[in-house]
């Protein structure tokens, strides 16, 4: 970030303020533009940086610290900051009202005294595939949010974004087709695992393409940035798929062969199954819990310190910053 220099007038003035020793900065400086107190969220604005909160005491360089971006002049502008905090939001909400739609269809089909495929289900079956393409029409902001993303990894978001048509027809399938009808436990078999199998590859195959333009946009968070909020949702996401894959796999090895020692490996493959889908739907609400935090920063431009200070000399800053944390949810 450009060094902020804040030396003095010489038509005003011939002495100059004493500076901090990083980056010139005027000790004198007041802050010019709203900032909430990181501790007790009071207006510090008009105080020396060298002060501390009137009402907690938490001196407002700390603050400072933990708000600031060091490398907010360095970002790129995005190209339409509401449209993408608002793609975001519904890629990652989408995707986890889908998965628990599914886990309500197949709850009734185990414990439910009507029949999954009932006409009062109907309006369930068909939300499935409908929040996929939802929240495939969320992910297409991940293809070109800012300018100088390559030209790689806006190809593979775009084909990430492509793989929610065949996720949303898998959906349809296993909840609609009459083949589908009656569910298999503790393992499918048949048609119902190879369905099963290409919707895990297709979600891995989204979730890995999509991953390179998302952690781009999760770069521009001092939290995210720093390792103090990031997990690797995606990744982890995307492991836990692999589970499912395996026990479906389980499910068309028993079906090749009847012999009753097989029943171990449908018990398997039942267990593969219920972890790696549950795993994936803690996931998805991790993914959901990053993209709450990340709309903020999205929204927002990043906040840079010359955009709080005036310095002693009167000189305001650039810009106003809204008030609200832009490494925190709003």
């Amino acid at each position: 970030m450009t060094n902020i220099t804040g030396s003095a007038n010489p038509n005003t003035s011939n002495a100059t303020p004493p500076t901090n020793r990083a980056g010139g900065l005027p000790l004198a400086s007041e802050l010019g533009g709203d900032l909430p107190c990181v501790r007790c969220r009071y207006n510090l604005k008009g105080l020396s940086i060298r002060s501390s909160c009137p009402e907690c005491g938490t001196p407002v360089r700390a603050t400072l610290l933990a708000v600031v971006d060091p490398r907010a002049s360095e970002l790129r502008p995005i190209i339409h900051r509401k449209l993408t905090a608002l793609g975001l939001t519904v890629w990652a909400a989408a995707a986890c009202a889908a998965a628990f739609t599914a886990w309500t269809i197949r709850g009734l089909e185990i414990f439910g005294s009507t029949q999954a495929f009932s006409d009062d289900t109907r309006w369930l079956r068909l939300a499935a595939p409908l929040l996929a393409v939802i929240s495939g029409m969320g992910a297409s902001v991940l293809i070109r949010p800012h300018g100088g993303i390559p030209l790689n990894s806006r190809v593979y978001a775009a084909i990430g974004v492509g793989c929610y048509l065949p996720i949303a027809w898998l959906l349809w399938l296993t909840f609609n087709h009459p083949r589908f009808r009656l569910a298999e436990y503790p393992t499918p078999s048949g048609e119902r695992a190879i369905a099963g199998i290409a919707l895990c590859a297709a979600l891995i195959a989204a979730l890995v393409l999509l991953r390179p333009n998302a952690r781009i946009l999760a770069a521009r968070s001092l939290l995210m940035r720093s390792g103090r909020v990031d997990r690797q949702t995606m990744r982890a996401v995307a492991a836990a798929l692999s589970l499912s894959i395996a026990g479906y796999l389980c499910g068309l090895l028993a079906n090749q062969d009847p012999r009753p020692g097989l029943d171990v490996v449908r018990s398997i493959g039942g267990l593969l199954l219920l972890c790696g889908w549950v795993l994936f739907t803690i996931g998805l609400v991790g993914i959901l819990y990053d993209c709450w935090l990340l709309r903020g920063v999205v929204a927002e431009p990043p906040l840079a310190l010359e955009d709080l200070l005036t310095s002693h000399q009167g000189t305001r800053p650039s810009r106003t910053w809204a008030k609200t944390d832009p490494g925190r949810p709003a």
